[in-house]
């Protein structure tokens, strides 16, 4: 968890060392080091996330835009810096109730960023033009006819009503058992082997430790005895230096050349 909160200051852009941020928190920098690797591996290394805050901030300046433009949208002109901000909350606060739900699994960011700014909207500006709006531009993004414009109108309508439905479970508290459960089944697909501090892991580690040792004792042995073979070779059993076969067949050539030579001498003389 540490290093899943590390590796997403990194993401969004808001680094913080990993001494400083465990120094806050009271915890060991080198376990959120350690386990870095494994979870950008369990990641495939894809770590872009999209979410819904970057919609809401363009949505947010559409908003500001159609505020100050005298023909913007009539309910928008009064849509001051204060009354953004607050949209702003709002919608933040409708955002994180949504991330807490299934809805991120059910549907694309800029749908949920525009549910959660329908939300701030409600009791405080009409919200229906401005829906009119993006519906209208949605539709000439992808060339549909007048027919389908109104189609997927009530498609966004209609899903914007289900993550209404979904917000509402999200500002729901959270009972201590559910989280026991979750965190039960959670615990359940762990992987062991993937967590530094568990037995487990140290288990691993020491017998691959043993394994690369006992590979390196194999290979040092093998060296020795080629070397011993070697030099047995190169010696007699009593230790006497053996020749080499070149030199033991010259040798045997000149002692034959040696006796024939005093045996034609004998000869002459006789």
């Amino acid at each position: 968890m540490l290093t899943c909160i590390y590796l997403a200051c990194k993401v969004e852009e808001s680094y913080i060392s990993a001494e400083e941020f465990c120094r806050m928190i009271g915890q060991d920098a080198s376990v959120v080091l350690r386990n870095e690797v494994a979870v950008l591996q369990g990641l495939g290394f894809d770590l872009v996330v999209y979410n819904p805050y970057h919609p809401l901030e363009g949505l947010l300046q559409e908003i500001e835009v159609q505020s100050l433009e005298p023909d913007g949208l009539e309910e928008l002109q009064k849509c001051d810096a204060a009354m953004r901000a607050k949209l702003k909350a709002s919608a933040l606060g409708a955002i994180d109730a949504l991330l807490m739900t299934d809805a991120p699994l059910l549907h694309p960011p800029g749908l949920l960023a525009v549910a959660a700014l329908r939300s701030a909207f409600k009791g405080k500006l009409p919200f229906d033009g401005f829906l009119q709006l993006l519906s209208t531009r949605a539709s000439q993004g992808q060339s549909l006819t007048p027919q389908q414009g109104d189609e997927h109108l009530q498609r966004m309508s209609s899903s914007l009503a289900a993550l209404d439905e979904l917000g509402r479970e999200g500002t729901q508290p959270l009972q201590e058992d559910e989280v026991k459960k979750i965190d039960k089944r959670l615990k359940a697909c762990h992987n062991s082997l993937l967590d530094p501090d568990s037995q487990a892991f140290k288990d691993a580690a020491a017998a691959k430790a043993s394994r690369d040792a006992e590979k390196r004792r194999i290979k040092i042995a093998d060296r020795r005895a080629a070397t011993e073979l070697a030099n047995a070779q190169l010696l007699g059993a009593d230790g006497a230096a053996v020749q080499p076969q070149s030199q033991q067949a010259s040798g045997q050539d000149l002692a034959k050349d040696t006796n024939g030579s005093h045996d034609a001498k004998r000869q002459r003389i006789t």
